[in-house]
């Protein structure tokens, strides 16, 4: 027995750990396990009960049971006294006979007392109908007493209207009354009793709202074992502000995400704006493209009417709009690559978020599987508290499952034997130590010998299914999580190769972007060229400039001694501005004035105005030809000047782009170590 019973203790405090149990399951488990012992001492103590029932209750339909019993009983000790010497097999037999009768007998037992609960319940109904009665009897005689009680209260007692009214006003504040002046002392007692009445239903209510709270409470699996009110309302509250404090983070993570959600949006507008402004500032520069073509065409016809000393920088500036054309056409190609390459890069962009939700997703994968291996290690552990031996413990936990369930099988192979060894020793002769006075003593000697193996047999059967069940649901759990960490290594497995397939493809795109970063550095390094030379043209055409403003300075100079020289030759003052103004603004008037001034001052002989009118006229066509190059050099230099200015916004719009581009090319590189890490 102490065997059995050192083998039960240590099957449950090895069974502990392997069954973590909420406390819902315990009390169950604690309930059916009470309800196994109360079945084991009904079982143990049936004869013993029947006889009290017997004794007690007088019922008739017991004592014949009950005498069969005693007749069952006696033929057994006729028997055993009888097989005293008989061989052990016999004596086998016999107990097993004896077992199947107390079996029985039990049986008939539980039979009797489901009968007799019947009956005692519908007398206790019927009982309870005449409580009932009497309760509702007694009730109007007590209303009736306590009417008759009152009126004459109320007729001896003076102060028991001041009385009455003082509880109405106490029971005003709790239930409406009304006016309640003016009443008799029987309608002030009734209405007592009708505020009474409706304030216990308040508190019956009331009553019920807690009962309903603590059942709510219950239900969501809140372990609230108390009964008093203000102990139930201040776990309620707790709970209550638990689930405010709750619903506190999550509005503060909602906040949080909102947040982050709108910077996001910022910022896609941010990139939204700068895209519309390339794409505007794409459009002018194209609208102004488009209007220095025109003003070179212009420039071009201007300068086909221009003379014979001007068609050398006519042919320069044209050479240089060409280039300049030239340049437009390939600053086009450049901002359309730009283009290009800007929508390359969002995809980029699009596809590092794609990788970075990938990697998220890796992450959390990760962490479930790590989730699964605590848990497996966890069960390794539990598993490595049991006396495993030395060759498992390099074994799996299918294995030391099976391992669980072999032994189990040798625990059950055990039983059978201990089983053996019993009857064995029931075959044996009684001890020797053991002496008995009489039959009696000896049968009851047998008979508590037979309780107890009965006991044992209880006992190691119920062991042997809670080893049995457990070592079942240990094998069945450890098989589901085996399955379960296998479906999740494959998908993580899938996981990893569409997430290596994706990694490969936006390496391709990588390398693509870096090839077409080098043909744009090549692209670029030609540009930064053709602009160095577009800058020693633009230098020679400086010196150019120069030279010719200093010709037309010359040329000014010269016309300003012409105009004096004319002024003179007119007659007028030179201090009169207004004079000067006016003559300046019409030449020609100015040499007819001259002329008729100086034909005026003539003699009157044939000669002299002839060889003057000559003078004159060729002095007349030289001012005019000087007239019309100084016209013409102030129209070239008035559009070199608008040709230099536009060729130095071209220059700055390159630089501009070339700047954007090397911030590209630097975003494209962090992008490409971004991807590389």
């Amino acid at each position: 027995m102490s065997e059995f019973h050192d083998l039960e203790n240590s099957g449950t405090v090895d069974n502990r750990p392997i069954y973590p149990q909420s406390s819902t399951n315990q009390v169950q488990l604690k309930l059916e396990l009470s309800h196994v012992d109360s079945r084991e001492d009904l079982f143990v103590d049936a004869p013993d009960e029947l006889n009290n029932d017997n004794k007690e209750g007088g019922m008739p339909a017991v004592s014949p049971n009950v005498a069969v019993l005693e007749g069952k009983r006696n033929a057994v000790a006729r028997q055993f006294d009888e097989t005293d010497n008989n061989d052990s097999n016999h004596f086998v037999n016999e107990m097993e006979h004896l077992r199947a009768l107390l079996e029985q007998a039990v049986d008939e037992k539980e039979r009797l007392e489901v009968k007799y609960k019947e009956e005692m319940e519908v007398l206790s109904r019927e009982i309870h109908m005449k409580d009932q009665e009497i309760e509702r009897l007694n009730a109007r005689d007590i209303s009736s007493v306590a009417e008759a009680g009152k009126e004459v209260f109320a007729e001896k007692n003076p102060q028991y209207e001041v009385t009455m009214e003082r509880i109405l006003a106490a029971l005003a504040s709790v239930v409406n009354q009304g006016d309640v002046m003016g009443y008799s002392s029987g309608e002030q007692v009734d209405l007592v009793e009708k505020s009474m009445l409706a304030l216990i239903e308040k508190y019956n209510q009331f009553l019920f709202e807690v009962n309903q709270l603590r059942q709510c409470l219950t239900k969501a699996e809140y372990d609230f074992g108390v009964q008093e009110f203000g102990t139930l309302f201040v776990a309620a509250c707790d709970e209550l502000f638990e689930l405010r404090r709750r619903e506190a983070q999550l509005v503060e993570k909602i906040g949080l995400f909102e947040d982050e959600n709108r910077k996001l949006l910022e910022q896609v507008e941010n990139e939204k704006v700068a895209v519309n402004t390339l794409n505007s500032e794409l459009g002018k520069t194209k609208a102004e493209c488009e209007e220095e073509k025109m003003k070179c065409a212009n420039t071009k016809e201007k300068l086909n009417l221009a003379v014979t000393k001007g068609k050398s920088l006519v042919q320069q500036r044209d050479a240089l709009k060409q280039s300049l054309a030239d340049k437009a056409s390939e600053l086009d190609k450049c901002l359309a690559e730009l283009q290009e390459k800007t929508s390359a890069l969002e995809a980029a962009e699009s596809h590092n978020d794609e990788l970075v939700k990938s990697e998220n997703l890796v992450a959390s994968l990760q962490e479930s599987l790590s989730q699964k291996t605590l848990i497996v290690e966890t069960f390794e552990h539990i598993l490595s508290h049991l006396d495993v031996p030395e060759e498992l413990q390099s074994v799996d936990i299918v294995g030391r499952a099976r391992w669980l369930a072999n032994e189990r099988n040798e625990l059950k192979g055990a039983s059978l034997d201990f089983c053996r060894l019993k009857d064995s020793i029931w075959a044996i002769d009684l001890p020797e130590n053991v002496s008995f006075s009489d039959l009696g003593s000896r049968l009851a000697w047998l008979k508590e010998s037979f309780y107890r193996a009965k006991d044992d047999i209880n006992m190691l059967q119920n062991e042997m299914s809670r080893t049995k069940e457990a070592a079942s649901d240990e094998i069945d759990k450890l098989s589901a999580l085996r399955s379960a960490v296998q479906q999740e290594e494959d998908y993580i497995k899938e996981e990893l190769d569409h997430l290596r397939i994706k990694k490969d493809e936006i390496v391709a795109k990588a390398e693509q972007i870096s090839l077409d970063k080098d043909h744009l550095s090549d692209s670029l390094a030609a540009e930064l060229t053709e602009m160095d030379k577009i800058q020693k043209e633009l230098d020679d055409l400086t010196n150019k400039y120069e030279n010719i403003v200093g010709k037309v300075r010359q040329l000014s100079s010269e016309k300003d001694q012409m105009f004096r020289l004319l002024v003179e030759g007119s007659g007028k003052v030179m201090g009169d501005q207004q004079v000067i103004e006016e003559t300046s603004s019409n030449l020609p008037v100015l040499i007819d004035r001259c002329l008729e001034k100086l034909k005026e001052q003539t003699s009157p002989s044939l000669e002299t105005p002839f060889v003057d009118a000559e003078l004159f006229e060729k002095y007349q066509s030289l001012l005019y030809a000087r007239d019309l190059e100084l016209m013409l050099c102030k129209e070239i230099l008035e559009e070199d000047m608008l040709v230099w200015s536009q060729l130095n916004d071209l220059s700055n719009q390159f630089r501009v782009t070339s700047q954007e581009l090397f911030s590209l090319k630097e975003e494209k590189d962090i992008l490409q170590k971004d991807l590389e890490r």
